[in-house]
């Protein structure tokens, strides 16, 4: 028996079982029972679809959605309802999986985009790995870094500063539901130190440092920023005698 004979008999036995578990059907007579209740019974079969979730994924809703409509015509009235919804939500329970399915290769595809810097490419798989799981965190992730990794240090054209602000925007997401990510934090203190906002940077790197009091870089970058502001205001105080810092003296 081949693979797709043994998922078009285990069909029948799928369906029978989710009915089953839901009460409408009686395993000792072979007849779908009746049933009444629908505001409970509509909670059991989301119970049923939830619970079977994992090998329901395996299916494809072609064979449940036939293999449903052939327990629900013989059915009365009052019991095909409930039936209904339950093939309603199997068959959302498996579309959802398979979504789920296609969102980690997506990522897969992603990642390795990214790995070769292709960046544009990696950023397109991200977006479509969110497009079909809004809540895979790990592709919001990577969809922010890998803008982060097209910011051109301290180049202040409209563009890459709109590139920027894709990174900020997604790495702030990230922190608004973990502010103790660090990686995110990380993210944020370069991408705010390579558009020149140095303060930001800083104090993002003092949140790193605040979760990782072992990180060298974080104490590093704090360090190169601070040499920075430094020597900008000693600029600004030679040139308010008349002086420069060129390295070839002063008159």
């Amino acid at each position: 028996m081949t693979v797709g004979d043994a998922r078009a008999v285990s069909g029948i036995q799928i369906v029978r079982a989710i009915i089953e578990k839901i009460g409408l059907y009686d395993q000792r007579s072979g007849k779908s029972a009746s049933y009444s209740h629908s505001h409970s019974s509509t909670i059991t079969i989301k119970r049923a679809a939830e619970d079977n979730a994992g090998w329901l994924s395996g299916f494809p809703p072609d064979t449940l959605r036939a293999h449903l409509k052939e327990k629900i015509r013989p059915m009365k009235s009052t019991a095909r309802i409930p039936v209904t919804a339950a093939m309603l939500a199997l068959l959302l329970v498996t579309v959802t999986g398979c979504n789920r399915l296609k969102a980690r290769d997506q990522l897969t595809k992603g990642v390795q985009a990214f790995k070769n810097a292709q960046y544009e490419e990696a950023v397109n798989h991200f977006q479509n790995s969110i497009a079909l799981d809004p809540n895979y965190e790990d592709a919001k992730l990577y969809l922010a870094t890998a803008y982060s990794y097209q910011v051109v240090p301290n180049l202040d054209t409209p563009e890459n500063l709109a590139i920027a602000q894709k990174a900020l925007d997604g790495f702030n997401a990230v922190l608004a539901k973990d502010p103790n990510d660090v990686t995110a934090l990380k993210q944020m203190a370069s991408i705010n130190f390579n558009i020149k906002k140095l303060d930001l940077a800083k104090e993002y790197q003092k949140k790193v440092i605040t979760l990782a009091p072992n990180d060298a870089e974080a104490y590093y970058t704090i360090g190169v920023v601070d040499w920075m502001q430094s020597y900008k205001s000693a600029v600004a105080i030679l040139a308010a005698d008349g002086l420069t810092d060129a390295g070839d003296g002063n008159p």
